[in-house]
């Protein structure tokens, strides 16, 4: 379980780095990877 959370870390870590570099939110979410978008929906959830 520890692995997956912290594939979910890295995922997280990679996808705002992509956000900093200006990629629009709601194109990038349809054309992400499931684990990105896994961490995406837990981010949302946390802000």
């Amino acid at each position: 379980m520890k692995n997956v959370i912290a594939v979910l870390l890295v995922e997280g870590l990679i996808f705002q780095v992509r956000l900093i570099k200006g990629i629009n939110k709601s194109f990038y979410y349809t054309n992400m990877p499931p684990a990105e978008r896994v961490c995406f929906g837990i981010m949302m959830y946390q802000n």
